[in-house]
């Protein structure tokens, strides 16, 4: 049976050219797992990596018990010509742009749009939500920033995919009093509102549920570096505090930071792995769902049972954390409340309202069977 860490690479390219050549319309069901696995001869679990990587780009949408679906109304053409609505003329005079960096129609940034929440506060003042896919680019968010600025938007809702890309851009905004609230990120040096999880709660409660279990050798592994940025560095001061707290020393061989460098140097995941082995560590904090998840597949490949030799924990509480085998121990975030308390802070600062510039909110550790309780 073929797989590996290229394998599912080739699964979403195939894919991504049927999609753009129309062989999968909008919301047509794709090939499930199985008959993926089938037609590259390869493993369920290397399908269902590359079904979830093609959802995380907004190009699909995967509904339990039916199926992965083409995202209705946004081909891939279509994202990677217009990011959504960027190139478009504004469709509402009282616009209130979000930039998102994947599509907003599934998952957590679906969350993001309630219209319960966002959306309908927005509305209720009279404003109209426009919303752009920066697509997890550092330019084409740009692109979009400066396009909407001359636009004379009215507030500006940004989940950046960097925290400290376009610092720029973001000053003159800040300077021009244009009305913004980042979601997800602190920007630094600049007092712009910044709305986002408590992920050094969360990583400390990780943490806390494997020493509970009677893990003491715990790694983290941290796809970018977590020195650049501000939601995996908070998370590493979260996994510190909780070993320190419980009188444990933190070992530094036991992080894991920019594996995603390492790993285009072409060190496979499975060496990475290895190593996590040979040091004797039995529990591993992955910096999100996807990477706890990348783990999780790469111990099968390897024959190393979750939990039983190793247990796993991921951050976000991602649908597929739920569907995982096992299912994935995480950290759950209430995107809703984010952007609900995005929309505030626009609405105050367009009425000159106080509110507050950093907010963080609170998240819930989610109990699941991927972590084993040692003797």
């Amino acid at each position: 049976m073929s797989s590996g860490p290229v394998l599912y690479k080739v699964m979403i390219e195939y894919l991504e050219k049927q999609i753009e050549n129309g062989v999968y319309a909008n919301g047509h069901k794709l090939p499930s797992e199985a008959a993926l696995a089938e037609m590259f001869n390869a493993s369920r679990i290397t399908s269902k990596r590359a079904l979830q990587e093609l959802e995380l780009k907004g190009v699909i949408y995967r509904r339990k018990g039916s199926g992965s679906f083409v995202t209705e109304h946004h081909s891939l053409k279509t994202l990677k010509n217009t990011h959504i609505l960027s190139n478009n003329a504004k469709l509402y005079e009282n616009s209130i742009d979000c930039i998102l960096p994947f599509d907003a129609l599934e998952g957590k940034f679906n969350k993001i749009l309630q219209i319960k929440s966002t959306t309908g506060i927005l509305e209720k003042h009279g404003y109209h939500l426009t919303l752009h896919n920066s697509m997890e680019n550092e330019e084409v968010e740009r692109e979009i920033i400066s396009k909407i600025v001359q636009n004379n938007t009215k507030g500006i809702i940004l989940y950046p995919h960097y925290d400290r890309a376009n610092l720029d851009l973001l000053y003159e905004v800040w300077r021009r009093k244009i009305p913004i609230a980042v979601i997800d990120k602190k920007i630094p040096d600049i007092p712009i509102c910044s709305i986002y999880s408590d992920n050094t709660a969360g990583a400390y409660l990780l943490t806390q549920e494997l020493i509970e279990n009677g893990h003491t050798k715990i790694a983290c592994l941290y796809r970018r570096d977590l020195n650049d940025v501000f939601t995996i560095r908070h998370r590493f001061f979260g996994y510190c505090s909780s070993l320190l707290d419980n009188g444990m020393d933190v070992n530094y061989n036991y992080i894991i930071n920019d594996y995603s460098r390492m790993l285009d140097n072409g060190v496979i995941f499975e060496s990475l792995l290895g190593d996590i082995l040979d040091m004797g560590i039995t529990a591993v904090i992955g910096e999100s769902d996807y990477t706890a998840l990348n783990i999780i597949e790469a111990c099968f490949r390897l024959g190393i049972k979750v939990p039983d030799e190793l247990s796993v924990v991921g951050f976000d509480n991602a649908y597929q954390s739920e569907t995982s085998n096992p299912p994935l121990t995480t950290v759950d975030q209430d995107f809703t409340a984010m952007g609900k308390l995005a929309a505030e802070a626009i609405i105050a600062q367009l009425t000159n309202k106080s509110y507050e510039t950093d907010q963080i909110v609170p998240v819930e550790l989610i109990r699941r069977q991927s972590v084993k309780k040692l003797k």
